[in-house]
């Protein structure tokens, strides 16, 4: 999985870095971050950042199938952990680095795909728990960031400003930092160090 592998690497630097801002364990962001998407290792062919040769084999799925995969990467990672003795502090960002979010793309997706079905966005969700520390929150952040911006197109200073703080107050009005303590200065200084 070496497009996983670096995503993980850019991860573990951005977030380490801003850890600083808000005077959270740098080291531990880091090193959550080098196992967040381990989990992605079983089935490395369903991600994005895995995909070099255009080949996506959700086109083949549905938007339930692609959502149980997508999700099964936080299940497996967790067992890897438990398999290979990862301490719980640093495993703990693995199951919490998406929180409760929903997988807006497949959702979307199921949205259209069977537009006669009424929907539950549930069945979109990942299991959590939401980030329950500072460190996780930030690793959530930093995993996000990192990905929408490796995706982005024409990406300029003013664009990623404003997808920092788009995802920042997505992810605050969601109510995923309400476990973490992090508090609303924290995430401006998060903000500005992003």
């Amino acid at each position: 999985a070496p497009g996983t592998f670096h995503h993980s690497i850019q991860v573990a630097n951005l977030g380490e870095k801003v850890a600083d801002a808000v005077g959270a364990n740098s080291l531990l962001v880091r090193v959550m971050a080098l196992y967040h998407d381990i989990g992605k290792t079983m089935r490395p062919e369903f991600f994005t950042e895995n995909q070099k040769q255009g080949i996506n084999p959700h086109q083949a799925l549905n938007p339930f199938q692609s959502m149980k995969i997508i999700v099964d990467h936080v299940e497996q990672g967790k067992s890897l952990a438990k398999e290979y003795k990862i301490p719980e502090l640093v495993a703990s960002g693995i199951s919490e680095h998406h929180g409760d979010n929903i997988i807006q793309y497949f959702y979307l997706a199921a949205k259209e795909q069977f537009p006669d079905r009424e929907i539950n966005p549930d069945e979109f969700r990942y299991k959590g728990p939401r980030p329950q520390t500072r460190e996780s929150a930030i690793l959530m952040l930093a995993d996000s960031i990192e990905a929408t911006s490796r995706a982005m197109t024409d990406a300029n200073q003013e664009k990623l400003e404003n997808m920092i703080h788009t995802t920042i107050a997505a992810r605050l009005a969601e109510g995923q930092f309400a476990e973490s303590n992090l508090s609303v200065k924290d995430l401006a200084k998060l903000e500005k160090a992003f």
